[in-house]
C-alpha cells in the first residue's frame, strides 16, 4: 500500500522538508522494544515497553505525523525495531511482520507498508 505523507505531514504542524531531508530525520534512530504501552493518540509518539534481550524499561519518544502510521499497526505485545541507517520500522508480531518505510518516488513523500509472512514451521 502506498500512501502520500502530506497529509500526515500537515496533521503534524511541522514545516514540510523535501523527501530526501525528511527521511534522513530518521536515519539516527534505534530501538528494539516489546511494547507495553502505545502512549497517547496522535503524532507524538512515547512508546513504553522493554528490551527483549535485558529486559531493562525503554521508552521511545519523537514528534512526527509518521508516527500516526506506526501506532495504529502496532499492538502492546508486539516487538518494535528499528535500525539506524534507514527509514523503516519493523513491527514483529505473532504471526506476521509488518514493515512501514519512508521512500521518495519523483520528490514526493510516500509511505509503503509491507506485510510480511513469517515462515510456520
Amino acid at each position: 500500500m502506498f500512501v502520500s505523507t502530506a497529509a500526515v505531514l500537515m496533521t503534524s504542524c511541522q514545516e514540510v522538508l523535501p523527501c530526501e531531508a525528511y527521511k534522513k530525520r530518521f536515519f539516527n534512530k534505534e530501538v528494539v522494544e516489546v511494547v507495553t504501552d502505545k502512549g497517547p493518540e496522535g503524532n507524538y509518539f512515547i512508546i513504553t515497553g522493554f528490551d527483549p534481550i535485558s529486559h531493562k524499561k525503554v521508552v521511545s519518544d519523537d514528534l512526527d505525523g509518521f508516527y500516526i502510521w506506526v501506532k495504529a499497526r502496532m499492538d502492546v505485545g508486539d516487538t518494535l525495531v528499528k535500525t539506524k541507517g534507514n527509514a523503516a520500522y519493523l513491527i514483529k508480531k505473532k504471526k506476521i511482520n509488518i514493515l512501514i518505510e519512508i521512500c521518495c518516488e519523483n520528490e514526493s513523500d510516500v509511505l509503503k507498508t509491507d506485510t510480511l509472512r513469517k515462515n510456520s514451521k
